[in-house]
């Protein structure tokens, strides 16, 4: 093992295996970098269930990572189809292994170019009626967001449901309360030290994991160079549903810049 995983935590992979090793350092890292993450997946798919007026029958999460949000979404919801999107290579080979059996079926689709739903299955039984997103689209730029609001809004019966758990701050870009909102939400993101993996340290260590190597690259290869988070502002993420078609659009919850945007098509 190369220095950077660090005798310790080479130990921790040896014990429990690469794969649910990485699985909790990514968990670890994420809880750290959204502290109230599991009371925003349960406000979004309390909106889900309260919106549709029942449990939906096919859920779709964009920008799915291990699968978090579609496992939870599993739990509370055990008879919908549940299918999780991501053009991470790693981190869906990740959920696969490291929890099997989840009932999450895993896609490989990339939001930022159009024809990613022709990797979800959508037809019949499959027709999603509620479409599901975290920490994915400050990843966006706001042109490219808009087209996949679009997008969504095409994909949804009358009545389906989106939800959006994100960085979002308040007002417009111009706002001083947004910006107070946003860097308090920032401030709150683990620093080097404080006992949770950083972004970048997450990365380091499973890169000194020879077994991940192969994905890795292919992870590099589909992503491109990394560009910088976008947060694009609530009034603006407004704008860009309303004029998708969503009929009713409304922030359900927040804390700073950390925001449950509902909308219903």
């Amino acid at each position: 093992m190369s220095a950077p995983v660090g005798a310790a935590r080479a130990t921790e992979v040896a014990a429990d295996g690469p794969w649910a090793w990485a699985a909790a350092e990514w968990e670890t890292f994420q809880a750290a970098y959204v502290p109230e993450r599991a009371t925003q997946l349960t406000v979004a798919l309390d909106a889900v269930r309260d919106i549709l007026g029942r449990e939906p029958r096919s859920l779709l999460d964009l920008g799915t990572g291990t699968g978090s949000f579609a496992r939870a979404a599993r739990a509370l919801f055990p008879g919908c189809t549940v299918t999780g999107l991501d053009v991470d290579p790693f981190l869906l080979e990740l959920g696969r292994r490291a929890y099997p059996g989840d009932g999450v079926h895993r896609v490989v689709g990339d939001l930022r170019h159009p024809g990613w739903l022709d990797a979800v299955p959508r037809g019949g039984a499959d027709a999603v009626d509620a479409v599901v997103t975290a920490t994915t689209t400050h990843w966006l730029s706001l042109d490219v967001l808009a087209r996949v609001y679009g997008e969504v809004w095409a994909v949804l019966p009358r009545g389906g449901v989106l939800v959006n758990v994100d960085t979002v701050p308040p007002g417009a870009a111009d706002s001083a309360v947004g910006r107070h909102a946003l860097a308090r939400t920032l401030r709150r993101h683990p620093s080097a030290g404080s006992g949770a993996p950083t972004w970048p340290e997450f990365w380091r260590h499973v890169e000194a994991v020879p077994e991940f190597a192969p994905l890795l690259a292919a992870r590099a290869t589909a992503l491109g160079p990394r560009q910088p988070r976008v947060f694009v502002r609530e009034v603006e993420h407004a704008a860009a549903l309303t004029a998708a078609g969503f009929r009713d659009v409304g922030t359900v919850w927040r804390s700073d810049a950390s925001a449950v945007v509902v909308a219903v098509a």
